[in-house]
């Protein structure tokens, strides 16, 4: 999939990379806060989600890299549109435990 250089392919991987990765970073989050590892006590209302969802957003940035690696110009808009789309919704999702 990272041999086609299409907008569509890297909207498609933009979209599903963080998708793919939040559940499974929430999930190592929430086993490493389950056996005493980690504590969200004394953050913010929904820090764990928030920052669970901004990391997962911020992978993009390692898909960029490896179309920018193959000279995949096209791709790398693709994903870029799926990662300010993400940004977006986060900011529009948080914006009032952020401030």
């Amino acid at each position: 999939m990272f041999d086609k250089n299409t907008i569509p392919n890297g909207l498609i991987i933009g979209i599903l990379v963080p998708l793919i990765g939040f559940p499974l970073m929430y999930g190592l989050f929430t086993g490493l806060e389950s056996i005493g590892i980690m504590d969200d006590a004394g953050f913010r209302p929904q820090f764990k989600i928030r920052t669970t969802a901004i990391i997962a957003i911020a992978i993009n940035a390692y898909i960029l890299n490896k179309f920018q690696a193959k000279r995949a110009t096209d791709s790398m808009r693709g994903v870029t549109i799926a990662t300010f789309i993400y940004v977006i919704v986060w900011m529009a999702v948080f914006a009032k435990t952020i401030l």
